[in-house]
């Protein structure tokens, strides 16, 4: 029994290799081939039989990874062989990403540091000229401060007077240099805390949380801020304050803000030279502000942008695909465009699969919800059905509660179908297994009673669950269930009232 349990253990548990090689893109994977090729010899190559196969196994399982390894692994040396092989993934992954500022900058100090021992004094200047107009332009305060540290050690050696005149604008340099990295700092905690206080308490903080994020809000002033000339700082602050307007549910300054930061990048565009992960989140969360202010035509120019920037790398692509789509979707369900999500479908679907490690699991989430939705209100319910059951296959413990109308949903749908032979069954598992709210569970038992009742009860009983939606707070699903109600009622078709509900008010 306990060889069984152990082999278990062993088919089951996550690994850390396993994850880092699926991370790893499709030209990454070639390039640490051909890494390995010109820089391992060839008695220390055979832990690459272990990357193949590592690559081709989408789960990871331990006793399947050594019947397909060589005969030369076995159980006792596999611990060693992949730590090998993890350390060269990473040592050739770091080789390949040695191109940023940071890394520059490091490399023209290690210099400067080999030249100064050889006192070869006017190359070692210049190393160092160099590295801090890179420190300057690139706002790396640490950096700038070692750099300013190893002039005054230069001109100290080479020149008594020439060190003397530099003191006053050395002291000058290192106080401007010690404040930004003071406010730097202090924005970067208060950020995080008023971000942190807009996670735990969204719309229900309390007044205590809520002068307390204004404090700190309140330690800055824009003018001096701004004065400060530095983009990371300016970052922060505006970030700070999207947060705290977003906490005083103000959305038209958290739009503003939002749009700061964006425009922020067309002051300083070479922070993007590297990296434009970071701006692609600025542009998704001012789309997320555009869209939560029924801003659809903003929307529409923002997307229709973002598809011109260029993406250096996977993670990026990985960005910009789950984020794009969430907001395009949403979109076109909010300006009745339903056929071009439909038309869209099977692009999702294959970056669904390509981006699969990259994708966090609530907008993954949010993404199936919203096209269930296009397909209930297009009147496909089986498709809408497919994207529900793709609801339920995401484990994680996150949006709990789209996750339980989801599957009220998919009753819904069935009862669309004609399956009304399954509505028993499913509504039993679902009431068994999931926390519902109120409203969920009477809609569960609506549907339950619907098919035994004729026409005439029929409309009773749904004019008063119409009721008491409309008499109940915002919760998940109230649109949608409105929609199917009211188009049972009316006669009419769910597409036409969707349509319908879109000159009315917005499909959030």
């Amino acid at each position: 029994m306990g060889i069984i349990i152990l082999y278990l253990l062993l088919m089951e548990k996550e690994d850390s290799l396993h994850q880092l090689i699926q991370s790893l893109s499709s030209q990454e994977k070639r390039l640490f081939k051909v890494y390995v090729a010109k820089n391992v010899q060839t008695k220390d190559i055979s832990y690459v039989d272990l990357f193949d196969v590592l690559c081709k196994m989408d789960v990871y399982n331990e006793p399947i990874l050594l019947k397909k390894l060589p005969k030369t692994y076995h159980f006792k040396n596999l611990v060693q062989h992949k730590k090998y092989l993890k350390d060269a993934i990473l040592k050739c992954m770091r080789e390949l990403d040695e191109n940023s500022a940071q890394d520059t900058l490091n490399e023209l100090m290690r210099e400067q540091i080999f030249l100064e021992k050889k006192n070869l004094r006017k190359e070692q200047w210049k190393r160092l000229m160099k590295a801090q107009d890179l420190a300057l332009k690139y706002e790396e305060f640490d950096q700038s401060l070692h750099i300013l540290e190893a002039k005054m050690s230069y001109l100290i050696e080479k020149s008594f007077d020439e060190s003397l005149a530099f003191f006053e604008s050395y002291q000058k340099e290192k106080e401007q240099i010690l404040w930004k990295q003071k406010v730097l700092s202090e924005l970067h905690s208060d950020k995080n805390f008023v971000f942190q206080l807009l996670r735990k308490y969204k719309k229900n903080i309390d007044p205590q949380n809520l002068k307390l994020a204004e404090s700190l809000v309140n330690k800055y002033k824009e003018h001096d801020v701004l004065a400060l000339a530095s983009f990371k700082i300016s970052n922060l602050y505006y970030t700070l304050l999207s947060n705290y307007m977003d906490l005083q549910e103000n959305l038209e300054e958290t739009c503003k803000y939002r749009l700061a930061i964006v425009n922020l990048y067309k002051s300083y565009p070479w922070m993007l030279e590297n990296n434009n992960k970071r701006y692609l989140i600025a542009y998704f969360n001012y789309l997320s502000a555009l869209f939560r202010l029924e801003k659809f035509e903003e929307m529409k120019q923002v997307l229709l942008y973002l598809e011109s920037v260029s993406l250096n790398n996977e993670n990026e692509a990985g960005e910009f695909f789950q984020n794009h789509s969430l907001y395009s979707v949403l979109y076109w369900m909010n300006t009745g465009k339903i056929e071009e999500a439909s038309l869209a479908q099977e692009s999702i679907k294959m970056g669904v699969k390509k981006y699969a490690a990259k994708i966090n699991a609530s907008t993954l989430l949010t993404l199936y919800y919203n096209y269930a939705l296009v397909f209930f209100c297009n009147e496909k319910q089986e498709d809408a059905l497919h994207w529900l059951e793709n609801i339920a296959n995401i484990k994680q413990e996150v949006r709990m509660d789209l996750k339980a109308f989801a599957k009220v949903l998919s009753v819904v749908c069935h009862y669309e179908l004609g399956n009304t032979q399954l509505i028993e069954s499913l509504v039993r598992s679902i009431r068994r297994n999931t926390a519902l709210q109120e409203i969920h569970k009477e809609l569960l038992s609506v549907l339950l009673a619907l098919a035994n009742m004729n026409v005439k009860e029929k409309n009773i009983l749904l004019l008063k669950l119409e009721s008491k939606l409309k008499a109940s707070p915002s919760f998940v699903g109230k649109d949608i269930i409105s929609i199917w109600i009211r188009s049972y009622l009316n006669k009419e078709s769910i597409h036409a009232i969707y349509t319908n509900s879109l000159s009315q008010s917005s499909f959030l």
